[in-house]
């Protein structure tokens, strides 16, 4: 038997480890972009990945299109009427409201700059595309704003006549705690799981009314 010490002294580890912020760390310049997890003092890159030379990368690649050829058997598969796939998300949103509203509002995004230079060929199309930019830029800060917590921002948007081509320069973090992330996805899977079982005993109930139909004729 463990001690309940030991088991203890573990959980509250986890809960300590739970607690510190995760942030991450976006960036966007000229068509190359990057993603960075911070936590603590341990930094983690996940975009672009490092690609490793691998020997039997060809092979692989080779056995891949051989397999793509090859006819495949596809089974039929009953999918839901596109009604009935609303009526799930909004049975899944109305019973997860308060799991979501409690993770809307531990993402955090701050921390928001850029300089955004609209240039096209031409003065005309210039500043068409800047009008159409602005009004995009301004609808999703509004979007991102009433869905989460959008901290100061600073983004500059520029028409520049004399190029040809855009320049983007972006940059944002995103902080939130693990610990509000698990709790609002554990309130989200158990009301995935109570709208399932409702679901079952919706289609028990219409089977036995059908059959009780049935057997009165």
């Amino acid at each position: 038997m463990i001690p309940l010490a030991i088991v203890g002294g573990i959980l509250l580890l986890l809960f300590l480890l739970l607690l510190p912020s995760v942030r991450l760390h976006l960036s966007y310049k000229q068509g190359e972009a990057q993603v960075s997890l911070h936590y603590l003092f341990l930094r983690f890159r996940l975009f672009p990945l490092k690609k490793k030379p691998d020997a039997t990368e060809e092979p692989d690649r080779q056995a891949q299109e051989a397999e793509a050829k090859e006819p495949k058997e596809e089974e039929p598969q009953k999918k839901k009427s596109f009604a009935h796939q609303l009526e799930d998300i909004r049975d899944l949103v109305r019973s997860s409201g308060k799991a979501l509203d409690r993770l809307r509002r531990h993402i955090i995004f701050y921390r928001l700059r850029g300089r955004i230079t609209v240039a096209r060929e031409d003065a005309h199309q210039t500043a068409l595309a800047y009008a159409k930019t602005a009004l995009l830029l301004q609808t999703l800060l509004e979007v991102i704003g009433g869905v989460f917590v959008l901290k100061q921002h600073k983004l500059t948007l520029s028409p520049d006549f004399t190029r040809e081509s855009s320049a983007y320069h972006l940059s944002l973090r995103i902080r939130f705690r693990p610990l509000f992330v698990l709790t609002a996805g554990a309130g989200v899977l158990f009301a995935l799981l109570r709208n399932a079982r409702r679901g079952r005993k919706k289609s028990v109930s219409k089977g036995g009314s059908y059959e009780s139909a049935a057997s009165h004729r």
